[in-house]
């Protein structure tokens, strides 16, 4: 847990998500954290075999016939997530927003067993001392959710993934004042800056999830002011 200490927000705190068209802030107005542990084998159905390559995990709950326990459907929560991986060379390729990879320098996607780059495995991210490279963010999302995991074996036996999930479930609320955001792009005011899902580009339901557009980190004042007006009444 020390190495993620320093990335635990309190209340209080600001964050601003960035987004490809830019930043949305919120303000921290409490915190709950807890550790769910997800076994592959009793949610997937078996375990995963040599040289397999398993994608589109979704992190369900069978036991409560829960589908994604981190779906998040409330735009006044955020989830922060961090991993614990077990066995140590199980390879996990981390895909927020869903088919977006995380962690790659190459642009066009590989579709094979070894992409380039952008895999967390257990040596990195061992379950009880989770690596602040395995940090995810979950804002409003539908049915659809926010992420997928791809597991893969590169063993010559096979294994039962399994993993602790590290969650801080954040209370917040939309900043929309225009002196507060100022103040954050300018490094006036302090905020925690989160790059969502690397520099890929992707889209996102600003305006149906949040009510308000992302921020551009170079953006002048009127350009903050025109995107966080309501028009459907706000959060």
């Amino acid at each position: 847990m020390k190495r993620i200490e320093e990335h635990l927000l309190k209340e209080n705190y600001y964050v601003g998500l960035g987004f490809p068209k830019g930043y949305i802030f919120f303000r921290i107005l409490g915190v709950e954290r807890f550790v769910f542990k997800w076994d592959y084998v009793t949610e997937v159905g078996s375990t995963l075999g040599a040289d397999e390559l398993k994608e589109n995990i979704r992190l369900s709950y069978k036991a409560q016939d829960i589908k994604d326990i981190l779906l998040n459907k409330k735009n006044d929560e955020l989830y922060q997530v961090f991993i614990g991986v077990d066995p140590s060379y199980l390879k996990i390729y981390l895909k927020v927003p869903a088919r977006t990879p995380q962690r790659e320098l190459i642009e066009e996607t590989r579709w094979d067993k070894a992409p380039f780059g952008e895999y967390v495995d257990g040596f990195e991210s061992p379950l009880d001392d989770p690596s602040p490279d395995t940090e995810l963010w979950i804002p409003k999302s539908e049915s659809e959710g926010f992420y997928r995991f791809d597991f893969y074996n590169p063993m010559t036996f096979e294994i039962s993934p399994f993993l602790k999930i590290y969650i801080s479930r954040y209370k917040v609320k939309l900043v929309r004042d225009p002196d507060l955001i100022e103040g954050f792009i300018s490094g006036r005011i302090p905020c925690r800056l989160v790059t969502m899902a690397g520099l890929r580009y992707y889209d996102y339901r600003y305006r149906d999830y949040y009510d308000i557009d992302p921020v551009p980190i170079d953006a002048t004042r009127d350009e903050i002011e025109r995107a966080v007006v309501p028009k459907k009444g706000g959060v």
